[in-house]
């Protein structure tokens, strides 16, 4: 590690951490506080006049010397060892207690600094005492004669002895040096109580010195008095010392030391005042081996013992001397392990009493040394210290394993054990199991007199069992000799015990599977609680790894009746800590929950364009909604009559109890819910989706905010909802959305959760070790990713949808890991296991299952498809159908419940489908003999339930958990301490964050950097973009003049330095709402407070915009020439820096409080026009109208303009040229002159740029720095504004959810609900209607068959990874037959989605080589529309509906000679099959307003299936459902299969009756490795002839995945197995007989029509076009209509009735130019829709091929031609009358059709740019750099003459704004007489006894304009126009005929927009990768 990794980390470490920050803030800020409290009292000391000449060095010590008192009073604090002892555990969440050394040592780094500045002040001090002769002394007497000086000198020497000592190099090498001079400290302590006790400091010459203490007087010695503080803790230490001491003292006996093999010392010890308890240690002294060093031990007897023992082997230089001198020395040791080995030395008479067994006694009866001195030396011991062993006695069966060392605590416990046998204080311990794994032989020999004697003291021998495991590799030659020993001996060989050693590693299955049989079958005695459970213990110590595997095991294990928890010695070290219990148990009772809308789900009508209009739409539409919901009502109820009977009775809902009254349009969701899950206790929550499940779960962990009201009551022990605030993080809810930053890597997601959740105070490792925050957050991390299979994703971005990165598992999976870094007390989960393989899901199952049996977390999962195995997990069930309870209870009781009530459940069904389908009619299966008895309606069941036994039960435990108030308090207080102790230092205890603001503010920095990071093209583009605006800019404005030609140009430069900074600032609001998903999951978590984000993102505007604006401002100042003054510059720099921020900041803020995009894209569009119309450029100040001049005040861009005009203008000096120069030209050189500009004087040829500033724009220099301020409060407003707009956004679920109909939608469902004549009324009816063949699919009609078949071989598929390839399938092999069904299975990451895509030709990067074929012929042209391919994520577009989706696939995909008739009543087959009447007019929306999970992912079925597909690929179609459903899509896969079809299906978690719906099997490992194709049947033959035979009660689906990558593996390479396998070779033969078959064959025409798309390019276009329409996106039309209205508003009151001055002429070019500036706006919500558009067809359907890319780019472009009409329309109207232009044919008709081609400009110049970008803010970027060019080279800011050159020729004429500029601006323009105001004339005096017409005649015949008064002979008043076109002329406007020209050209500039757009879309497809043989 080199020295500049070493200082780094070392500031990261011990600087930078919030921990380590806080407290060198208090430190240093403390000793600079009391240095400078010292050096100002001498200063300020009157008496001390004399001292202070002296001044800095005397100040300086004095400051130094209070400092070094005030250390010392600390020095010693830390090192008070009993103090901190009993302290610890109370006061652990105050200060890190644990820290004390550290602490220690910080002092001293403090006294050895200041000790250096206070000796060195002092020597100057004592030289300028003896130079100035202010004492009779020198130098040198006062040095060593006097006692501070004395002293001073003694604590030098002092402390370079203890500090060099210290050092750990010689500490490690001589430790008596290091103990030794630091008790040198007691002499430190005595000096420097006694330094400042002399008299140097006094106000005479001479000290006054007295005969008693302190022997110096008061009144003239004036020396600081702090000995009388610091002594105290000096004496505190002194008397702990003394006490240490003394305790120690106290009448202590060596009774003896037994000598065992391998040289192990057991010490034992009398101290009758020595008290302890079973686990704890001690510090150990002997005075004969070294007389002040002691160490700590073990305490290995039990309380109970007459005695105390250790056991100490001989392994350092102090326990080899102890050895030798107690005469325990080699060779005694050597002799010891001889005879072990020979069993030789077995005593069958030991007892407990400690009598002569395997050892060497020694006692002082034995002998002594021939010194004379006894054998057994006299010791000391101290203590005990540490937290008391686990608590064996509360299990039935307790199981000790001790590994190693870690054997050495279980000594004690066993002994304490044995004691409480005797005296039958066992409390509920039955029976005990003791497991000790050896490395290696003699170390037997520790405890094996201990065991021998536990052994043989054993009564009852079923109580304890001895399991002794040897893992040593052993040689020949001890084989040899345990065979031999070993041979009918009586005790073993090695350990002399009875109880027989085992050689190699343990098999923990097995040993906890016989276990829990031997429990089972009565071997072990029962539980106390046998009719509920018996809980095993396990207790470990010892290595972390094993304690993995053992805890696994062991949790495995349990059963219904029996309980394995695990323990480690966390527990006990946290308890030793401090740190309380988190634990926390959850109840609810008389809980509901109201929704609004009808029964069955919250109904509502999309809103249209039309009905955003139509003030009485909502009210039909309620009631429309209201009839819906009640027709979905009687669809979902169980007993549709009994329903009806229901609403019958009355719309009024009133229950029974102390129930709320429901409003009207209010329902429950779910009502009357009544239970507690105590804290280690899981709930296991199921029903069908829409039964209650989420609402349940939200509702308990307190997001209650989308809901119309709560009742009854929910507590978190004893806290309310209310009470929960501060301690919210303990109580979390996670969806089931997999929502994260897809361009941060997994362990840059892990890495910020973990710094955001790294408590203050953590327990030490197993080794003692404290973690830093960076050690425990990179430990939990290697957890995690090793727990959940994610150690190879670390360096991979998350992805999602549009972003590759991980696959759909692992993304689940990272959502897990992220909620565990949080620690919750109580975790709910919502369908967690979605997308996750059957052993990853069962693998989480156990992880909660052990968070719950260790941590005692309390746990509630929702789970739509859960295994046998993971339902064995769970303690209790609860059942939700319809909002209500059918079933709360334990787990074990359910499903005889429910088969008592007379249902049956299948053999090997999932159980807990079983429970979710009793209410399913179609599912449920009655028994025989309760034909006609069973439930039918869900009030039917709920009232069951609760008059059952478990519904009494479950209610009367409810009430003695909460009658049991005391424990609930502890609980809860527990929690809380330990909550508030785990805050870091800073974090405020009112909010439930952890960390410190601060903190967090860090973590959401690195963040932001991280994924602006991963988005590169976006920062690169940020900064190119500035790069070329200030190099066209400053090349535009290149070297302006210096007269008044460049007035006007110097303004444009300043206003656009600040107009492309905000135009970039725009983008901020499109970015705000990127990851607003994330930051609402992040504020349920309570993992950091939302408003920290924006301080985030804050800071890391910072450098961002310093680079950007650097490179903006170096360039563009320069090159326009703007004043070369450093001062200048730098001003220009930090206005314009920030003002960016501040314009960034606002529209940021406009993004906060808005929830949905469209609305702030609106007002941010809006706000942008005012900022740039009222900056002061196109309006000055003088001329605004007053209703509107104060939105200056509010503008931060105007007062960026004012403080830049003001810098550049002030103190120069610009000459008037022609044309302000009046007259000028032949003959008037020298002559009387004017100049035409405001603030110039009569006769004046000289501007003053200040003058001007005030007089024609009221701006003023002494107003640039108060600007200046105004502009970074603004920015501080505005950052404050915006966090507040963040806080208040709600965190994820706390919405309600909606479905959305499309406006009239519903009728065929309604009308047929109410006739309800499909609906079975009894169960046999209901089973005859859904009864067919293998599956129980019911018929609805024909369904579409293919006779093709697909084959695939040889494929390999690899991607480029940091210059590598990645090879994500290898060498996979197989095919699809018709009539069969495929699985394609393996472990999250193994590669299925891959094939799928690969298969489906979707793959558009990397590289596939293989073989893949058709009919044994290569891919035809339309296979990829011919194959129908379910994704795993449903992507859909938003507005249309569920049959409008199915039918546009259908029309699209379906053969173009098939008529639409036949397409779209396949598409009601469809429908009919899938179900989804109820849903087929609902829109498809987002998730949350729309369709549900499982509502998507029928319609992705649907929609892939009514393109009659040949090939079916299906990517985890039954991910996201519960089982009913999974089975009916699987069963109607199969009825596909059945008929002809081939599917080839991805299946996550099938149950065994799923599974067996399937034909063939193709299993992948990771890697994309084959390990098993083909029939299913042939399957289990193949695995049990390799060793892995599948039980026969086991899940096969899930016992594969075990095989290929779980615990059933057995380290095998399955895939080189099946490489090598006969089945492999016989899926090669067959795949060559099959290609050599179809070789001979003819081909089929039905495959292959040669057509890429099925449909004409007619149809294309009109379908296409008619799904594109915007009529359902109503509020994206209505934002962009209402941008439209306020903004031309906006612009005509602005320029409210233009008149004929002269500034009017330039006013109408300014009004047309804020025209301009509605594009920014409406661009910003045109390029997000364009693109999510585009994502949609990129993802599914350009790779479906439905329809070509220029098909959708012509739809996106026709689909806003109305509105672009009416927003034009809408624009003209507000704006042409309010600025007065006329309504002449010939003038407002041009105005109009410019204005009309404008809107459709700037949208073509929108999307062409949003084609090709990557994201909306890569787009937001470019915006500004593409409008900001072409509004620079529009000949306004810079007009046509005044243009360099370069650009002039070619970018002006190629710029559409001119051209749109001079359509909009000639005709309004052109006969506009000017009539100039009095102060915009040019004034001069005529010469003498001229008239002003004779004067100017020459001058007037050349040039434009008019004189005021062409008599006058006094003053001359010149107005430059005298009408219009004379003005338009300077604009390169001349002739009015270039208005016509300028309207055609725009509009060819329309043309080419659009054309640009089909070409970027173009150039973005990419091709789809085809095999490589």
């Amino acid at each position: 590690m080199g020295v500049r990794e070493s200082v780094s980390n070392f500031v990261k470490s011990e600087i930078l951490t919030t921990r380590r920050l806080m407290f060198n803030l208090l430190w240093y800020g403390s000793h600079v506080g009391v240095f400078a409290y010292g050096w100002m009292s001498q200063a300020r000391n009157a008496r001390l006049a004399g001292l202070n000449t002296l001044k800095l060095s005397v100040w300086t010590s004095r400051g130094a010397g209070l400092v070094l008192a005030y250390d010392g009073f600390l020095i010693l604090v830390p090192m008070c060892r009993n103090v901190i002892r009993v302290v610890r555990p109370k006061l652990m969440w105050l200060f890190p207690a644990d820290e004390n050394i550290w602490f220690h040592r910080q002092v001293a780094y403090s006294l050895a600094f200041w000790a250096m500045v206070h000796t060195t002040a002092h020597y100057v001090n004592f030289i300028n005492v003896e130079r100035r002769q202010l004492r009779v002394q020198t130098a040198l007497e006062i040095h060593y004669t006097q006692p501070g000086g004395i002293t001073g000198h003694v604590m030098l020497l002092i402390m370079v002895l203890m500090y060099s000592t210290a050092h750990h190099k010689i500490r490690a090498q001589c430790f008596e040096a290091f103990w030794y001079t630091h008790h040198l400290a007691f002499f430190f302590m005595l000096a420097l109580y006694s330094h400042a006790t002399g008299c140097f400091v006094r106000d005479s010459v001479d000290p006054d010195l007295i005969s008693t203490f302190p022997f110096y007087s008061t009144a003239h010695c004036l020396g600081y008095e702090s000995w009388r503080f610091t002594v105290w803790p000096g004496l505190l230490y002194f008397g702990e010392r003394i006490y240490r001491e003394i305790r120690a003292r106290r009448e202590t006996e060596l009774l003896k030391v037994l000598v065992h093999p391998s040289g192990t010392m057991e010490l034992r010890i009398k101290k009758p005042s020595f008290k302890y308890t079973a686990g704890q240690w001690l510090f150990i002294q002997v005075p004969d081996v070294s007389k002040y060093q002691w160490h700590p031990f073990t305490i290995t007897s039990a309380p109970e013992d007459p005695y105390v023992s250790v056991h100490i082997r001989q392994v350092g230089d102090w326990t080899k001397e102890l050895g030798d001198r107690l005469g325990a020395g080699p060779d005694v040791v050597s002799a010891l392990t001889k005879a072990a080995m020979g069993a030789s030395y077995k005593d069958d008479k030991a007892s407990l009493d400690g009598t002569r067994g395997q050892f060497v006694e020694i006692s002082s009866r034995n002998a002594s040394l021939t010194d004379g001195r006894t054998l057994l030396p006299r010791v000391r011991i101290d203590g005990p210290y540490g937290a008391p062993a686990e608590d064996v006695f509360k299990s039935d069966v307790a199981v000790l394993i001790g590994a190693g060392i870690g054997v050495t605590p279980f000594s004690s416990i066993l002994k304490h054990i044995w004691y409480q046998q005797k005296r039958g204080k066992l409390g509920a311990l039955k029976h005990v199991e003791f497991f000790w794994i050896c490395r290696d032989a003699p170390s037997f020999g520790w405890f094996q007199t201990l065991l021998q004697e536990v052994e043989d003291a054993q009564v009852d021998p079923s109580f304890l069992r001895m399991n002794i495991y040897l893992t040593q590799k052993l040689g020949e030659d001890m084989l040899w000799n345990i065979a031999i020993n070993d041979a009918r001996a009586e005790f073993d060989p090695l350990t002399l015990l009875r109880t027989r050693t085992f050689y190699g590693r343990p098999d923990w299955k097995s040993i906890y599977g016989t276990l829990r049989k031997a429990i089972e079958s009565g071997t072990y005695p029962p539980g106390q609680e046998a009719s509920l459970r018996t809980n095993v213990g396990t207790f470990f110590c010892g290595p972390s790894g094993l304690a993995k595997a053992i805890r696994e095991e062991a949790l495995a294990a349990s059963s219904e009746t029996i309980k394995f928890t695990f323990y480690k010695a966390e527990q006990a070290r946290a308890a030793e800590h401090g740190i309380p219990s988190r634990s926390l148990s959850l109840s609810f009772k008389n809980l509901s929950v109201r929704g609004l809308g009808g029964v069955s789900g919250d109904v509502m009508y999309g809103a249209t364009v039309g009905s955003s209009f139509n003030p009485t739409s909502g009210r039909r539409d309620k009631k429309r909604a209201l009839q819906l919901a009640a027709a979905k009502e009687i669809h979902q109820s169980v007993d549709p009559e009994a329903r009806l009977r229901k609403d019958d009775a009355g719309e009024k809902q009133v229950n029974s109890g102390n129930d709320t009254v429901l409003k009207a349009g209010e329902r429950y969701l779910i009502h009357d819910f009544n239970g507690v899950v105590k804290a280690g206790e899981m709930l296991l929550v199921v029903g069908r989706p829409g039964s209650g499940c989420t609402t349940f779960l939200k509702a308990v962990s307190g997001i209650t905010q989308g809901y119309a009201g709560v009742d009854g009551e929910v507590k978190y022990g004893n806290m309310t909802q209310r009470d929960i605030k501060p301690y919210k993080s303990q109580v979390i809810f996670n969806s089931e959305d997999d929502i994260h930053f897809p361009s941060l890597l997994v362990g840059q997601t892990l890495d910020f959760a973990l710094r955001n959740n790294t408590p203050r105070v953590r327990p030490p490792t197993e080794d003692g070790k404290h973690l830093t925050e960076e050690e425990y957050q990179e430990k939990e991390r290697a957890d995690l990713l090793r727990i959940f299979g994610l150690e190879h994703t670390i360096d991979t971005k998350v992805g999602n949808a549009y972003v590759r990165g991980v696959s759909g598992g692992e993304r689940k999976r990272t959502s897990i890991a992220e909620v565990l870094t949080s620690h919750a007390a109580i975790q709910c989960w919502d369908n967690a296991t979605r997308g996750l393989d059957a052993n990853t899901a069962l693998e989480y199952a156990r992880i909660m299952r052990i968070l719950a049996d260790v941590t005692k977390n309390t746990v509630l999962v929702s789970l739509y498809q859960a295994g046998n195995q993971i339902y064995d997990q769970f303690d209790k069930v609860l059942v939700i159908a319809e909002g209500q309870t059918i079933y709360y209870g334990p787990r074990a009781e359910a499903k005889s419940y429910f088969e008592n009530l007379g249902f049956h459940c299948r053999d090997g069904a999932n159980v807990a489908d079983f429970l979710t389908g009793v209410t399913v009619v179609s599912e449920r299966i009655v028994r025989d003999d309760f034909k006609g008895k069973v439930p039918t309606a869900v009030a039917d069941f709920a009232r069951l339930y609760r008059e059952s036994d478990i519904g009494h039960m479950m209610a009367a435990e409810l009430d003695a958990y909460l009658a049991d108030e005391e424990s609930i308090r502890r609980q809860t207080e527990d929690l809380q301490r330990f909550v508030q102790s785990g805050k870091e230092k800073g974090a405020l205890m009112s909010q439930p964050q952890t960390a410190s603001f601060v903190t967090q503010v860090r973590a959401v920095l690195r963040r932001e950097f991280q994924i602006r990071g991963g988005d590169k093209l976006t920062f690169f583009a940020r900064q190119g973009t500035t790069l070329l605006m200030s190099l066209t800019a400053g090349s535009l404005f290149y070297h302006q003049p210096k007269t008044t030609g460049g007035l006007f140009e110097r303004g444009g430069v300043s206003f656009l330095s600040i107009l492309y900074p905000s135009l970039i600032s725009l983008s901020e609001t499109t970015a705000s709402f990127q990851g607003r998903g994330i930051l609402a999951k992040h504020k349920g978590f309570s993992m950091y407070r939302p408003s920290v984000l924006i301080a985030a993102q804050t800071i890391a505007d910072l450098p961002v915009f310093f680079v950007q604006l650097v490179i903006f401002t170096l360039i563009f100042y320069f090159l326009t020439d703007l004043k070369r003054n450093a001062g200048n510059y730098f001003t220009y720099f930090v206005v314009i820096f920030f003002t960016t921020l501040s314009t960034t900041a606002f529209f940021r803020m406009i993004g906060s409080l808005f929830s949905s995009f469209q609305g702030a894209a609106k007002v941010s569009g809006f706000a942008f026009s005012v900022m740039v119309t009222y900056a002061g450029f196109t309006i000055p100040s003088p001329t605004m109208h007053p209703w509107f001049a104060w939105l200056r005040w509010i503008d931060p861009v105007h007062y960026a303009f004012e403080a830049l005009m003001s810098n550049e203008f002030t103190g120069q000096s610009f000459e008037c040229v022609p044309p302000s120069l009046v007259p000028y030209g032949e003959g008037y050189t020298g002559a009387n002159a004017g100049c035409a500009v405001k603030g110039a004087g009569v006769g004046v040829t000289t501007i003053s740029g200040t003058d001007y500033l005030a007089t024609a724009l009221n701006l003023h220099h002494s107003h640039l720095w108060r600007n200046f301020g105004i502009i970074v409060a603004m920015w501080i407003f505005f950052v404050g504004l915006c966090m507040v707009g963040t806080e208040r956004q709600k965190a994820a679920g706390s919405t309600q959810n909606y479905l959305l109909y499309k406006r009239g939608g519903g009728d065929k469902y309604i009308q047929k609900a109410a006739l309800h004549g499909n609906e079975p009324r009894d169960e046999e009816e209901a089973h005859e209607a859904h009864a067919v063949g293998k599956s129980g699919r019911q018929s609805n009609g024909d369904v579409h068959t293919s006779s093709s078949v697909f084959t695939w071989r040889n494929l390999s598929y690899s991607i480029p990874v940091g210059g590598k390839q990645r090879v994500l399938l290898n060498n996979v092999q197989g095919w699809c037959k018709p009539g069969t069904m495929t699985a394609l299975m393996g472990a999250s990451g193994a590669g299925k989605t891959t094939l799928l895509d690969v298969l489906a030709q979707r793959k558009d990067t990397g590289e596939i080589t293989g073989e893949i074929l058709v009919n044994g012929r290569q891919l035809p042209v339309a296979f990829q529309r011919t194959t129908g391919y379910c994704e795993q994520l449903d992507v859909h577009l938003p507005q249309a509906t569920v049959r409008e989706a199915l039918e546009f696939s259908a029309l699209l995909r379906q053969p173009r000679d098939t008529p639409d008739e036949e397409k779209l009543a396949y598409v009601d087959t469809i429908i009919d099959l899938l179900e989804l009447h109820d849903i087929e007019d609902a829109i498809i929306g987002n998730p949350g307003a729309g369709l549900g999970i499982e509502q998507r992912k029928r319609l992705t079925i649907g929609v892939e299936l009514v393109s009659k597909p040949l090939l079916l690929f299906l990517d985890e179609p039954t991910s996201g459902l519960d089982g009913q459903s999974s089975f009916l899509i699987v069963s109607f896969l199969r009825k596909l299969v059945d008929a002809g079809q081939s599917v080839l299906c991805t299946i996550h978690q099938p149950s065994a009756s799923l599974f067996a719906e399937f034909d063939s099997l193709l299993l992948l490992k990771a890697g994309g490795r084959t390990v098993y194709f083909g029939k299913i049947d042939e399957m289990y033959d193949y695995f049990a002839a390799e060793g892995a035979k599948c039980p026969r009660d086991v899940n096969p689906a899930e016992f594969m995945i075990d095989v290929v990558s779980g615990d059933l593996s057995n380290d095998k390479d399955w895939a080189d197995i099946w490489e090598n396998s006969d089945n492999n070779r016989e899926v090669t033969d067959e795949l060559d007989r099959m290609k050599a078959g179809y070789a001979s064959a003819p081909a089929e025409t039905s495959v292959d029509d040669n057509h890429e798309f099925a449909s004409t390019t007619a149809t294309q276009l009109r379908l296409v076009l008619k799904r594109a329409s915007l009529w359902r996106d109503a509020e994206y039309v209505k934002s962009k209509m209402l941008l439209h209205i306020f903004s031309a508003l906006f612009n005509g009151f602005s320029f409210w009735m233009i008149g004929n001055a002269y500034a009017d002429l330039q006013n109408r070019l300014f009004t047309v130019f804020t025209f301009i500036f509605v594009a920014p706006g409406v661009i910003a919500q045109v390029q997000p829709k364009f693109i999510a558009n585009r994502n949609i067809f990129e993802a599914r359907e350009k790779k479906a091929k439905l329809y070509s890319w220029w098909a959708f780019i012509f739809a996106e472009i026709v689909a806003e031609v109305p509105y672009l009409l009416i927003c034009a329309f809408l624009y003209f109207v507000a704006w042409y009358p309010v600025v007065g232009f006329s309504f002449a044919p010939g003038i407002a008709g041009p105005v109009y059709l410019q204005m009309t081609l404008y809107e459709f400009l700037y949208t073509g110049i929108a999307q062409f740019i949003a084609a090709y970008a990557p994201n909306p803010t890569f787009a937001a970027l470019v915006n500004p750099l593409l409008i900001g060019v072409m509004v620079q080279f529009a000949g306004v800011l810079d007009p046509y003459p005044a243009i360099t050159k370069f650009w002039r020729f070619w970018m002006y004429y190629l710029d559409p704004f001119n051209y749109l500029i001079g359509g909009l601006l000639v005709f309004p323009e052109w006969d506009a007489v000017v009539s100039c105001k009095e102060n915009e004339f040019a004034r001069f005096a005529p010469p003498s006894g001229q008239t002003c017409a004779a004067y100017l005649a020459p001058f007037m015949e050349m040039h434009t304009g008019y004189i005021q008064d062409p008599t006058s002979t006094t003053e001359c008043a010149y107005c430059i126009y005298s009408k219009g076109s004379e003005y338009l002329a300077t604009l390169n406007l001349g002739k009015r005929v270039y208005g016509y020209r300028d309207i055609c050209l725009t509009f060819l500039f329309v043309l080419s927009s659009y054309g640009f757009v089909f070409i970027m879309m173009k150039l973005r497809s990419k091709k789809s990768k085809s095999a490589k043989a």
